[in-house]
């Protein structure tokens, strides 16, 4: 069984405002076992150079042990610099509680 996710995470060139992707969208009903948490070291090279925040809304399934898998970006803004990779990579670190039996639960990209 899976469950098929998404995820809005915001990434500033500032590490202390980093949202985590939990508080990211108000879309997603996930419940984190694990919540992934972003670092300075997840922030793309390129906008940090160009003193850039961004965005990136992510798309996963979930498998029965919670861990996010077929991660895709769905958008970045700006686009071309990273967010979505950097995004997919802080996602894939959290599992999420399992969603009840039978239930698939599709969530809408915010």
């Amino acid at each position: 069984m899976f469950a098929v996710v998404s995820f809005a995470v915001l990434l500033s060139a500032q590490p202390d405002t980093f949202t985590p992707p939990e508080q990211a969208t108000e879309a997603s009903s996930v419940t984190w076992d694990t919540r992934p948490v972003p670092t300075q070291d997840d922030f793309p090279p390129m906008a940090a150079q160009l003193g850039l925040s961004g965005k990136a809304v992510i798309a996963c399934e979930a498998n029965p042990q919670g861990v996010p898998t077929n991660c895709h970006s769905v958008s970045s803004a700006p686009a071309h610099l990273g967010f979505d990779r950097a995004a997919i990579n802080v996602v894939q670190r959290g599992r999420v509680a399992p969603a009840p039996e039978g239930n698939t639960r599709p969530v809408p990209s915010p």
